[in-house]
């Protein structure tokens, strides 16, 4: 028997193996970057939120009934 007869199909089973992972930790890193631009629009809904909700807060009754009519 020779020894390629044995070696030569798990170094391409090891190739395939690699080529999936490499498949896979691209998939993770595109998953990763659309996660960060969803975090960073939460981050900016949120501190608008808190924005308007501080100046709802400090305004008078007139002025934020006519805040939230023009919205």
């Amino acid at each position: 028997m020779d020894w390629s007869d044995d070696i030569l199909p798990r170094l391409r089973e090891h190739k395939e193996r690699q080529e999936k992972l490499e498949t896979a930790v691209e998939d993770a890193r595109a998953a990763l970057a659309e996660r960060r631009e969803v975090l960073d629009d939460v981050g900016a809904i949120t501190a608008y939120a808190q924005d308007m909700r501080e100046y709802l807060r400090k305004s008078d009754l007139t002025q934020s009934r006519a805040f939230i009519r023009s919205s």
